[in-house]
C-alpha cells in the first residue's frame, strides 16, 4: 500500500477507535461508585489500548515478566505511543502532566482512567505522592516517566527522584521498563516524538509506516525498601540503560 494511502487509510480508523475509548472511559466514570476497585484495574482500556497498536501497525515484543504484585512501573519515555504501548500490557494508571488535563476528549478520557496529574509548581507534589500512593495500595500498576521529558531514544536521561516517594512509603516494588523502538538505524526515525515536533506531524509520520516493533523490557523488580528515592531514581535508570545503550552504560560504570 502506497505510505499516502495507507497513512489515510489509518488515519481513519483512529477516528473511528476513538469513540470506543469515550465509551470506555464514560463506563468506568459511572461505575466507580459502585467498584470496589480503581480504574486503573479495569481490562477495557486495556484492550481499547492493544486495538489502538494494531491501527497504528505497532508490533509490541514483551521481554521478561511484569510484577505479580502492585508495582510502580518507571520507563524510559520517547514518545506518545510508549503510552499506548504499556496501557496494551497491562491494567495500569499513569501519572501525566497537568496540561494533559484540558485537551480535549482525550483530558476527559484520561481523568475516568485514573490518570495522577501532576499540577505545576514544586508544593503540589505531596498531593501527586498520596494520589499515587494510593492507587498502588488499591491494587493497581503505576506508570511514571521519571525523565520528565522524551528522549531521542538512544539514551537515558536522568530520572527525577520525586516520585519514588510513593514507592518507599507503600514498600511497593519497583519495576524499570525499557523502551524501544529498534531499527535498522538503531531506533525507528519515526518514533521520537521530542523537541517542536507537533502532535499531528508526529502522528502522521507513524500512520505511514508500514510497521514499527516495540520492544517493552521488564528488568529486575527491586524493593523500595533497599534504598532511599534518590537511590531507587539512580537504580531503575541504570538499569534501563543496560537495555537502552548497553555499551554507555558500561562505559560509565552502571
Amino acid at each position: 500500500m502506497p505510505p499516502t494511502l495507507r497513512r489515510s487509510y489509518r488515519f481513519i480508523l483512529v477516528m473511528l477507535h476513538l469513540p470506543f475509548g469515550a465509551v470506555i472511559a464514560a463506563w468506568l466514570k459511572l461505575t466507580s461508585p459502585l467498584r470496589r476497585r480503581p480504574p486503573g484495574t479495569a481490562a477495557s482500556p486495556r484492550w481499547w489500548f492493544g486495538r489502538m497498536c494494531r491501527i497504528l501497525g505497532l508490533r509490541v515484543q514483551v521481554v521478561g515478566e511484569a510484577s505479580a504484585l502492585p508495582a510502580l512501573w518507571v520507563p524510559n519515555h520517547i514518545s506518545w505511543m510508549d503510552i499506548v504501548v504499556l496501557g496494551s500490557v497491562a491494567p495500569v494508571n499513569f501519572v501525566s502532566k497537568a496540561e494533559i488535563r484540558s485537551w480535549p476528549l482525550f483530558g476527559w478520557m484520561a481523568r475516568a482512567g485514573g490518570t495522577v496529574f501532576i499540577p505545576r509548581g514544586a508544593h503540589q507534589a505531596r498531593a501527586v505522592v498520596d494520589q499515587v500512593s494510593q492507587r498502588l495500595n488499591g491494587g493497581c500498576n503505576v506508570v511514571i516517566f521519571a525523565e520528565g521529558t522524551t528522549s531521542d531514544g538512544r539514551q537515558v536521561h536522568k530520572f527525577y527522584p520525586r516520585l519514588f516517594a510513593a514507592a518507599v512509603e507503600t514498600a511497593c516494588p519497583v519495576q524499570p521498563v525499557a523502551m524501544r523502538y529498534p531499527h535498522a538505524d538503531g531506533v525507528h526515525p519515526a518514533a521520537p516524538f521530542v523537541g517542536d515536533d507537533p502532535f499531528l506531524t508526529n502522528l502522521l509520520r507513524v500512520l505511514e509506516q508500514p510497521s514499527m516493533k516495540v520492544e517493552v523490557t521488564f528488568c529486575e523488580v527491586f524493593s523500595a525498601s533497599e534504598r532511599d528515592r534518590r537511590g531507587l531514581a539512580d537504580q531503575a535508570s541504570q538499569a534501563i540503560a543496560r537495555v537502552v545503550c548497553p555499551p554507555l552504560a558500561q562505559a560509565s560504570g552502571g
